[in-house]
């Protein structure tokens, strides 16, 4: 049996001077070439092809724009691609793409990985998106979640963070934050959550998709679709695909133990989502689609699934060919949205979603 060796000690900690900022090309924002005294720094990876920092852009942007004339900078750096010639135009594309969604600086690592291998391999930091805050002597001051940002900015913009109780309050705020997800019970996490917004109402008001989803586990419905309502409304103006498609999916996929299903609510974000993409995403269209099947919509189900057929490509393709034979099949007949009860069909089981 082999032996197994520690893994070699991260050789960037909390503490430690910050690496040069070492970019290939900016992308979108003024190019900010070194950590200035005095100054507060956010330096975020992310990639094109991560959900998860996709979906924390419009934060991420809320906070440059919450604190812009306060002396905090945030710096996304798009590392992990697959580099050939066509990468750096590719990614531009990508965030030229998301246009108010990405309000802050946005630079390319390429293909040297210089800021990849200074800070997320010297880290040891596995997953992205991941940030390094930078405090105003150019040290790292902390190394987490995006999402958890609002708290330590917040300290720092009232002068309360300092090099112990920063990082300490922090920890907990993290310790807090994975208690949510060892609940045993949906009934349980819902408590846990409540405990959770009432201790760091900063973070938690980043995270109403999760109270939405819980809500509708426990069954409290009214509340669920409120708080949509508004999450729903909040996304149309700031024209967020990514939340209007996720909430729309949430409402009407297929499988899912939901009792009372809002299918108006799910058609307006889907359609909006359809409209802000201008109907070239073939998952939002897919989406959409199965939105205006349940709510009976079949005709316009088919064109929407007819449309996000034409685009899609290999397995996604074939998924999506089976959806639209569904409504095809359904067309002319009554839809569960418009039967006595308000079940969902049981499809889609590989959803691209």
């Amino acid at each position: 049996m082999p032996l197994e060796t520690a893994a070699p000690a991260p050789t960037l900690k909390i503490g430690d001077a910050a690496p040069k900022l070492v970019i290939e090309k900016w992308l979108k924002g003024d190019a900010i070439t070194e950590f200035k005294p005095g100054q507060v720094y956010v330096v975020e990876f992310w990639a094109t092809w991560c959900g998860p920092c996709i979906e924390s852009m419009p934060h991420l942007s809320k906070l440059a724009k919450q604190y812009k004339n306060k002396g905090i900078h945030i710096i996304g750096v798009n590392i992990g691609e697959q580099y050939n010639e066509q990468t750096a135009e590719r990614v531009q594309k990508f965030v030229n793409e998301q246009g108010e969604r990405m309000q802050y600086h946005v630079a390319y690592d390429g293909s040297s990985e210089a800021m990849a291998n200074a800070y997320m391999n010297a880290a040891q930091i596995q997953g992205i998106p991941a940030c390094f805050l930078v405090d105003k002597e150019g040290k790292i001051a902390w190394i987490g979640r995006p999402m958890m940002l609002d708290l330590a900015l917040d300290m720092f913009a009232k002068g309360t963070w300092d090099s112990e109780k920063g990082p300490a309050a922090m920890a907990a705020a993290d310790k807090a934050f994975e208690k949510l997800f060892q609940s045993s019970t949906a009934e349980e996490t819902l408590v846990d959550f409540a405990a959770f917004e009432t201790e760091y109402p900063l973070i938690a008001a980043n995270m109403a998709d999760m109270k939405f989803g819980l809500l509708l586990e426990n069954k409290k419905y009214s509340e669920a679709y409120t708080l949509a309502n508004k999450l729903v409304d909040e996304a149309i103006v700031s024209k967020d695909v990514f939340k209007l498609a996720g909430i729309a999916w949430t409402i009407v996929a297929p499988g899912a133990k939901i009792e009372q299903r809002d299918f108006d609510l799910a058609v307006k974000a889907a359609d909006k989502a359809v409209e802000f993409t201008q109907s070239k995403n073939a998952d939002v269209l897919d989406t959409a689609a199965r939105a205006n099947f349940s709510k009976g919509n079949i005709a316009r189900a088919i064109e929407l699934q007819t449309a996000a057929v034409a685009l899609a490509e290999g397995r996604m393709k074939t998924q999506l060919e089976q959806n639209l034979a569904e409504y095809q099949a359904a067309n002319g007949k009554p839809t569960d949205a418009q039967a006595p009860n308000t079940k969902v069909p049981e499809t889609k089981p590989d959803s691209p979603k």
